[in-house]
């Protein structure tokens, strides 16, 4: 108990930072579903545990501190990644992006030059910091490329390069440089 608890918060803090800002994952993929468990079940578990630790500290005294410390902080992380992450990833993700922005753009100019505008085609190559996106639909028009990220079915939500400022982002998210994001908001 003593490793393995801390072990087992260091593991849930890091597959949700990853998840959030790192790595968007496609439905039924293997990180998403890793997400999903972690999310709705490892960190519910390891909030009660941390609860009945501290408790039991308090009654008892008889936790050792590491373990108490350890706990305390599941007590404050867990609701954290739980209610936070969309924020935490809206922060993170545009600093994360900026590691393969070079790539992504040089990518970018390259696909806009080969393919005539408002064909859509599938784009490969696109990079997330730690990982190749899988292959996924793209389109340019009036000087922007449109990138649909993959996720679930339905309406999809899209990275954009728009190097010329030709659209209004005011709704956007800014990726850095002349990348932005923009979520789908049923329009």
């Amino acid at each position: 108990m003593k490793y393995t608890f801390p072990i087992i918060l260091g593991l849930y803090v890091i597959v949700m930072f990853v998840v959030s800002s790192v790595y968007h994952s496609t439905i039924m993929d293997p990180a998403q579903l890793l997400w999903a468990f972690v999310h709705f079940i490892v960190g519910p578990i390891i909030f009660v545990v941390s609860l009945v630790i501290v408790i039991r500290r308090i009654i008892r005294h008889e936790i050792s501190r590491p373990i108490l410390i350890t706990a305390i902080l599941c007590l404050i992380l867990v609701p954290v990644w739980t209610f936070g992450f969309w924020t935490i990833g809206r922060y993170c993700r545009p600093v994360m992006f900026s590691l393969v922005i070079r790539s992504n753009t040089e990518i970018a100019e390259t696909v806009m030059k080969q393919h005539p505008e408002g064909e859509k085609f599938t784009i490969q190559g696109f990079r997330y910091p730690l990982c190749k996106m899988m292959d996924a639909d793209a389109y340019h028009k009036d000087g922007i490329l449109f990138l649909i990220v993959p996720s679930a079915p339905g309406p999809k939500d899209t990275i954009m390069y728009d190097p010329n400022r030709a659209r209004d982002h005011a709704n956007d998210q800014s990726l850095g440089g002349a990348w932005w994001f923009s979520k789908y908001r049923g329009q």
